[in-house]
């Protein structure tokens, strides 16, 4: 079983807005309204892929509601700890000729009770074999150490992890040695402090963590593809050459296909080439509507791994 932890989820409202304008009156051209988190994407993925998993994390009021209803029409099981305050709604302002413009809400406050809860909840839900994808920020309350402190619960129990945070929260479960990190080259800069402008310097910067014992590094590079380091060598992917509707939720898409993979024993060039597909088309789609897991199974058979490092860690 795969398991998804969104603390910190949302409602994301995307407004597609051709030539979208600052400060000046805009048309919206299309709206939506779908299930979000990093962690919830995963779920939201998982499942277009035909994956059974459960979603869990914090979430209350109505749009939280909206959430729970959203994931279990998906077919995707809910375990979450409610709360009485209203989970976030961000803004996607995705405009096709310029990008998105993300305007994120920071969550509400959550209580040590509450955290308690939570963590006895994911405790009694994981049995060895298992893996817990730790995805997104952490919301207001929330000690930077949390994510770190469940790693090294789930270890205990025979459960695998994969990490998608950023900032102190990532650096502390990074220390926490995670099965699986993934972070992105500014957030591998932030963990090294190495000014990395290489390939090369991707394997040398993630060797370390592999060397603590993490068993794979998933470094995104936005449209430049991304780069897989493992204990059996290094891989590299580029981007799929795609039309872009919006980029939010193409990580999360990216770490989903990579915990299915790893989970079912896929070889290393396979894991990437489906991460790979499953970012491009979760690109190609508005907002972060559900990717078709047909398609990302089409796409992966397109992508082109190459090895950049035969060395063994």
């Amino acid at each position: 079983m795969i398991i998804t932890v969104t603390l910190n989820p949302a409602v994301d409202k995307t407004a597609v807005i051709p030539h979208f304008r600052a400060g000046e009156v805009n048309r919206v051209t299309e709206l939506r309204m779908d299930a979000g988190g990093k962690g919830v994407n995963v779920s939201k993925v998982l499942a277009g892929l035909g994956i059974e998993n459960t979603a869990t994390g914090i979430c209350g009021g109505a749009t939280g509601q909206f959430i729970l209803d959203s994931l279990r029409q998906l077919g995707v099981h809910t375990d979450f700890v409610c709360c009485a305050a209203d989970t976030r709604t961000n803004l996607k302002i995705a405009d096709p000729a310029g990008g998105t413009t993300d305007i994120n809400e920071p969550g509400a406050p959550v209580t040590a009770e509450q955290l308690c809860a939570f963590t006895e909840k994911l405790t009694a839900m994981t049995a060895p074999g298992d893996m817990v994808v730790f995805s997104g920020s952490l919301p207001p309350g929330t000690p930077q150490v949390f994510y770190a402190e469940l790693i090294l619960q789930c270890r205990k129990q025979g459960v695998r992890t994969l990490v998608d945070t950023s900032g102190e929260a990532l650096r502390q479960a990074a220390q926490a040695v995670p099965y699986i990190l993934k972070p992105n080259l500014e957030e591998l800069h932030q963990l090294t402090g190495e000014s990395i402008m290489s390939d090369d310097g991707i394997v040398r910067a993630c060797r370390p963590f592999l060397e603590r014992g993490t068993a794979l590094m998933a470094v995104t590079l936005g449209g430049s593809g991304a780069v897989l380091v493992t204990h059996a060598g290094a891989f590299r992917a580029d981007a799929l050459p795609v039309t872009v509707r919006s980029t939010v939720g193409s990580g999360d898409a990216f770490a989903a296909a990579m915990a299915a993979c790893v989970q079912r024993g896929a070889e290393d060039e396979e894991t990437l080439a489906y991460a790979m597909a499953a970012g491009a088309v979760n690109a190609m789609t508005c907002g972060t509507a559900v990717p078709d897991g047909a398609r990302i199974r089409e796409m992966a058979a397109q992508v082109q791994v190459r090895r950049i490092s035969g060395q063994q860690i």
